[in-house]
């Protein structure tokens, strides 16, 4: 299948309170539906909706992020009566992971072959960071985000002290260019700091950094729990050659039995309008007789 619609809201989530935001994205969601009926009947009867989330969601359904300004929000115990259907939660880069199947050939449930346990750790790095895992045909749920809680020991306490405050990761997108900003820099995205750091090697130093520490936290993921393959999403990682190559360089030291372990996938435009189709699904796919009966 592919997007009938999208629609991009330019909002900052720290601006507004949760419910404010959520109503918002309803409001734009229940827009969209009235523009597609006409030509497409059948969103006149109920379809299930999915939200996927670059914070960690956890397990029972909440989300906080002091990147967004939120505690302990439940967006799916707001959303439900908004829309008036069923709404699912996730994290974003579980949904990724999930749609990460979809481009690869499943094993057999008959087959005994090794690779139906082949455990990928699949790692995003964007304006926040967030990892899941693939393990076999399944994408399970971790209890939290510990790599957040491994970056406190890498990190000097300064630069956690400061995410704490702002809600600026210290290795996203979003933290590096205000920081570049901060000493007189006149930089206003990763594309414009990239092609700067070609002519002032601060800068280039700074993309070195998040690269060393972003490889760091990834040699502690390999070693301690050795996963077959690492899956490299996010333009953290596809815009500039060297960060990749440091990250690369790290992870051949703590995986030195595999010839390529690392695959770099470029993050599709649409990801995560087509993460949250796979989050609206799930429950579909769980249900496997139900999947056929509408099939």
């Amino acid at each position: 299948g592919h997007p009938l619609a999208t629609k991009t809201i330019r909002m900052v989530l720290r601006h507004h309170s949760p419910e404010e935001a959520l109503e918002a994205i309803a409001h734009e969601t229940r827009s969209l539906i009235r523009k597609l009926r006409p030509s497409h009947p059948q969103l006149l009867t109920s379809i299930p909706m999915g939200l996927a989330f670059t914070a960690p969601v956890n397990s029972d359904g909440t989300v906080t992020s002091s990147a967004y300004g939120w505690h302990n929000v439940a967006p799916q115990r707001i959303m439900t009566p908004l829309l008036n259907t069923h709404v699912s939660v996730a994290n974003g880069v579980h949904a990724m992971a999930a749609r990460e199947l979809f481009s690869r050939q499943l094993p057999s449930s008959t087959s005994s072959s090794p690779n139906d346990h082949h455990a990928s750790l699949y790692f995003y790095a964007r304006d926040l960071i967030g990892h899941s895992w693939i393990i076999g045909s399944q994408v399970p749920l971790p209890r939290d985000n510990s790599f957040n809680r491994t970056l406190e020991l890498i990190l000097p306490s300064h630069h956690i002290d400061q995410w704490k405050k702002s809600g600026l990761h210290p290795l996203g997108n979003r933290s590096l260019i205000h920081q570049a900003q901060s000493v007189g820099y006149s930089v206003s995205d990763t594309h414009e700091l990239i092609k700067a750091a070609q002519r002032h090697p601060e800068l280039r130093a700074l993309l070195d950094n998040r690269a060393q520490n972003l490889g760091s936290l990834l040699v502690i993921a390999a070693e301690t729990l050795g996963p077959d393959s690492i899956v490299l999403a996010g333009d953290v990682f596809t815009r500039d050659p060297r960060t990749i190559e440091i990250v690369r360089t790290a992870l051949s030291s703590a995986l030195p039995g595999a010839s390529d372990p690392i695959r770099i996938e470029q993050a599709h435009p649409r990801i995560m309008a087509e993460s949250a189709a796979v989050v609206a699904l799930a429950d579909l796919w769980a249900r496997s007789e139900l999947l056929h009966e509408l099939l």
